[in-house]
């Protein structure tokens, strides 16, 4: 079984700032069912081939030949790949008696539930200590078999991903009978402990422009009218429904730039633009903030953050700037920024979630000094339409969302019932209804207040 590389020369890549030396992986685990108890189900030897063919079809560059950094510890880094003799990554076998598909599907694959080679696989690569950019494991249990793929986010374009999936999904079922059911539970996740450990081999990074303006906010007066408003007006959950319609002529509206902005990144623009309209005088120091984590859904639970390591950024921009730039324009920068960090500025970043004093800790200081009024955080994203980004999922998912959310937090969601994004917002009724009433926006969105779950 075996398909045509589309690339037959040698050549080089070079990667993203934010991958040099951390490659955050994509996992896709797979479940397939042995109901009729069928020999050689799922041979190992011929998965092992599926996956090398596949990836030099559809993503060559997970197959480097060597990796090279040209200044350490955060310079350039490029990948050599030769197709023509492609360092296949290994394909490693395990055997588990304990754990079933059966028990998997009636907990609904909880991480308990699943093979610890499986659960507990490790998220990153290390490309410069010569890890593989790609990575498959099979564990043969009693009733069937489980596949997990891990490709590095430093290899995965939207095309080459996609085409990965539907070669990999396709040539994988031709491997077991069709009339099998097949059990799928595919995740993105990043462990943040780990993540930390390895980028604090480095020097800690100078403070960021984040954590300077963080320390301006905390100096700033309360204004009068944030007071009033935090303690007359209650705050709630809302969902902001964005479907497809909508987001195909918020694409077809971009005009042209350099870069062109992302759709999640316009659509963020006029959600800012019409906050920022709704709030009662807010501070002329006061800047909106935004989180470029693309949020990604964990066992049906965003309890805790997990999402695309390589588009995490904070950006922040002054109100009167917001005010007097055009919508596109605003869209532009925050695309832009989105895209142009270094590896020292996420790690802190990472830092700032997993500590009290960090970003989350401050905000919800803001938040118990009557400052949410002022704050809005937003999720953009590199991709030009999340569900061409969406990176193997199989469908909408039920989203359970914490109840502590902070005041002006918002959080796009890549998959929404009607094919869209759902916006998640924390704010006052008022400002949802200056939102309902916005002039791009108000024909296209259907908004609900979220009760508890």
């Amino acid at each position: 079984m075996t398909v045509e590389a589309p690339v037959s020369a040698p050549y080089t890549f070079e990667f993203c700032p934010a991958d040099n030396a951390i490659a955050p992986r994509c996992m896709l685990l797979y479940y397939y069912h042995n109901s009729a108890n069928h020999t050689n189900f799922m041979d190992f030897t011929l998965l092992k081939h599926t996956f090398h063919q596949t990836l030099l079809a559809s993503l060559p560059l997970a197959l480097a030949t060597s990796v090279s950094m040209d200044a350490p510890p955060l310079g350039k880094l490029t990948a050599f790949v030769n197709p023509r003799s492609p360092k296949y990554p290994e394909v490693k076998r395990h055997t588990d008696h304990e754990h079933t598909i059966k028990n998997m599907v009636a907990r609904g694959f909880a991480r308990g539930s699943q093979p610890p080679v499986l659960a507990n696989m490790r998220m990153l690569a290390d490309p410069l200590a010569g890890d593989a950019l790609a990575m498959l494991e099979v564990v043969y249990m009693a009733d069937g078999v489980g596949l997990a793929v891990g490709l590095s986010h430093a290899v995965v374009d939207i095309t080459g991903f996609r085409m990965f999936v539907e070669q990999w999904s396709r040539l994988c079922r031709s491997t077991v009978h069709a009339e099998l059911p097949q059990y799928k539970a595919q995740k993105l996740y990043i462990d943040r402990t780990e993540f930390w450990r390895m980028v604090t081999k480095e020097p800690a990074p100078p403070p960021s422009p984040f954590d300077r303006h963080l320390e301006e906010l905390a100096g700033c007066p309360e204004s009068s009218a944030d007071r009033q408003v935090s303690e007359q007006e209650p705050s709630a959950t809302y969902r902001i429904t964005v479907p497809d319609v909508l987001l195909e002529q918020l694409a077809k509206s971009r005009r042209p730039a350099d870069p062109q902005p992302s759709v999640p990144a316009l659509l963020s623009a006029i959600l800012w633009k019409a906050l920022v309209r709704a709030q009662p005088s807010p501070h002329p120091q006061f800047a909106y903030f935004a989180n470029s984590l693309t949020v990604r859904p964990l066992h049906k639970s965003l309890a805790a953050f997990c999402g695309n390591a390589v588009t995490m950024k904070y950006i922040h921009m002054p109100v009167a700037h917001l005010l007097h730039t055009d919508t596109q324009d605003v869209a532009v920068e925050i695309h832009r920024a989105a895209r142009e960090f270094t590896g020292g500025q996420f790690a802190r970043i990472i830092r700032g979630y997993m500590e009290p004093q960090g970003y989350m800790g401050r905000l919800a200081r803001f938040v118990e000094n009557g400052r949410a009024p002022r704050l809005m955080v937003s999720n953009v994203s590199r991709a030009g339409l999340y569900d061409e980004a969406d990176f193997g999922w199989s469908g909408p998912e039920k989203i359970v969302f914490p109840a502590d959310i902070p005041q002006g937090l918002c959080i796009f969601l890549p998959m929404s019932s009607a094919g869209g994004i759902d916006a998640y917002l924390c704010t006052t009724r008022s400002v949802i209804e200056s939102i309902a009433q916005d002039d791009q926006l108000k024909d296209h969105i259907a908004i609900y207040e979220q009760g508890p779950e």
